[in-house]
């Protein structure tokens, strides 16, 4: 079956490679309809090959027909069919437009979730809570809470800077893909000018990957907030570390080398800007208190998207200062 789906999609048949892919979970004889672990991989594919551009409205009514098909034809013949991976996408594609919406999808898939680990997994009490935190619409549940923190202008540039999170990188965050360790490294490398600071930032990436990989959440984003220190305490000039009276700034914090960068344009473009003022934000709130008063507190799935969103900005950043000194 993927074989017939890839023909069709390298055809852009793509209307008829969704039909092909219905048939099959109305017939149920290789996936099963009511789990969506491989289905909605091959869903998601589908859309990637027949949205490059990630048009909002095709991707609303990509899964809204999703979501209907499995109303009124799957769950009418199968019974619950488990719809976390269509709220969820839904919920995702929402961010870009309607955050209210978009939150309401993402709890209705939490929903779905606490569903599948209590009635298919047998999951009990912690059980079920943990399988929950370690889902897609978790991760955005609590980046969207912690969002509600932070001060914006007016509505427009807090809409802005969801939709820069929420984005093609925060995607891929969500598939769980790290950038290959090499090539953040060799960006750090061309973003850092000073041998000191770039020797320091390979000391604090490496303890990163470690702390990553035991999914040890704060010292994964206390790590990130070190090396995002570095890269913007070798990016400013020391004649620029001033206040807004221009008097020099002695005690420095993750904080203030942000807004000092910020005012200085040392961000190439709002996405970087966007994932290192998360970054930077979430490091200064590392605090007991506020992971006790939270709704949905930082889990480790949650640091590694943190992670992947501030490595592929790095990637990015790298590229452009590449790219301008080619120009």
């Amino acid at each position: 079956m993927e074989t017939k789906l890839l023909r069709l999609m390298q055809q852009k048949k793509f209307i008829s490679a969704v039909n092909v892919l219905k048939e099959e979970l109305i017939a149920g004889n290789i996936l099963d309809p009511r789990f969506d672990s491989v289905w909605a991989q091959l869903a998601d594919k589908i859309l990637a090959a027949a949205n490059p551009e990630r048009n909002l409205y095709y991707e609303l009514s990509y899964w809204t027909d999703w979501f209907h098909f499995f109303i009124t034809v799957i769950e009418p013949k199968w019974g619950h069919a488990h719809k976390g991976h269509i709220y969820f996408r839904l919920g995702f594609a929402h961010t870009q437009d309607d955050e209210k919406i978009a939150v309401k999808n993402f709890e209705f898939a939490q929903s779905e979730n606490e569903i599948f680990a209590t009635n298919y997994l047998g999951y009990q009490g912690d059980q079920v809570l943990e399988y929950c935190r370690g889902q897609s619409s978790y991760v955005a549940l609590c980046l969207l809470e912690k969002m509600d923190l932070l001060d914006f202008a007016d509505n427009l540039e807090r809409k802005t800077f969801i939709s820069r999170i929420f984005s093609e990188a925060f995607d891929r965050a969500i598939q769980h893909l790290f950038p290959d360790p090499k090539q953040v490294g060799e960006s750090l490398t061309t973003i850092i000018k000073s041998p000191k600071f770039n020797k320091h930032a390979t000391i604090i990436f490496n303890e990163l990957l470690t702390v990553a990989n035991m999914s040890l959440t704060y010292a994964t984003i206390s790590s990130l907030g070190s090396l995002l220190e570095t890269i913007l305490l070798d990016a400013i000039p020391e004649s620029k570390m001033i206040d807004k009276k221009g008097n020099k700034i002695d005690k420095m914090t993750l904080g203030i080398l942000f807004n000092l960068a910020d005012r200085n344009s040392v961000f190439p473009d709002d996405l970087i800007k966007a994932s290192c003022r998360l970054v930077s934000f979430l490091r200064n709130r590392i605090h007991s208190k506020n992971t006790l008063d939270a709704k949905y507190p930082l889990t480790p799935r949650a640091s590694h998207t943190l992670m992947i969103l501030l490595e592929l900005s790095l990637i990015a950043w790298a590229k452009t200062l590449a790219n301008n000194n080619r120009a």
